[in-house]
């Protein structure tokens, strides 16, 4: 296992802990109580992970529509919502829409601070992402930048509280990101009846649901929903990840 650095000059709330991982890219330890803790990414790379899991389902939804709405599950320090701008400007298409969920009010705060050009203790970490993201796809960091901030300013981009919020509204999405934590800090939002719901009532009827896990639940919701499952083995020597169509 590859031993993570910290970042001792960047000072954050005692339940958080910046990482850096074996590629080189930010991680951030979450400490829900003293005994439960997890850290968001593999730590053999925060970065490759998230384009391993996730750029696979965007080059099928680009493939398959020209409506790009993307729902993603677990904003976190943002990689998927850079990844997914950056993505879309490679390939000259736009996002549609962009709702992402984050239950941790310090962390949906820390980005829109980003976004808003103001203080935020996270700032270092976005830009990170942000370079690693433009050297990746070929695109200038300050369009990818330019480019989330007037999908921001236009509500086309949209930062919620709880992934709850979205079983509410019930807006189909044709990308589904599903980036959580585990089952072991929140059972309820990886039970079968939960997914289920949330993917019935937010799946498009053409849709992609990506995910670093690889559940008897979540196979079966999705199932239920009539999504085929492709075969995807997991980042780095995990042994399964999920990628399903329909």
């Amino acid at each position: 296992m590859v031993k993570m650095q910290t970042f001792p000059h960047i000072k954050l709330p005692n339940d958080f802990k910046l990482v850096l991982t074996g590629d080189g890219s930010p991680s951030l330890q979450f400490f829900a109580t003293d005994q439960l803790d997890e850290v968001m990414h593999h730590s053999a790379g925060a970065f490759s992970e998230s384009l391993y899991i996730y750029q696979e389902s965007l080059e099928l939804a680009f493939s398959k529509t020209d409506s790009i709405q993307i729902l993603s599950a677990g904003l976190g320090i943002g990689y998927n919502e850079i990844l997914s701008v950056a993505h879309s400007l490679q390939k000259n298409r736009p996002i549609s829409s962009l709702h992402s969920y984050e239950v941790i009010p310090y962390l949906k705060n820390q980005f829109i601070n980003w976004l808003s050009e103001k203080p935020s203790d996270l700032t270092e970490v976005y830009q990170k992402i942000l370079q690693m993201s433009a050297d990746h796809y070929g695109v200038e960091s300050t369009r990818i930048y330019d480019q989330i901030k007037a999908l921001y300013e236009t509500k086309s981009f949209m930062l919620h509280d709880s992934i709850t919020e979205a079983l509410e509204k019930s807006q189909e999405r044709t990308v589904i990101f599903y980036d959580m934590y585990s089952n072991k800090m929140n059972s309820t939002i990886w039970s079968e009846e939960f997914l289920t719901d949330l993917i019935g009532k937010c799946a498009a009827s053409s849709c992609v649901l990506s995910t670093y896990a690889a559940t008897g639940t979540l196979k079966r919701a999705l199932r239920t929903n009539e999504f085929q499952i492709l075969d995807k083995p997991g980042y780095s020597g995990k042994r399964q990840s999920t990628l399903a169509t329909k």
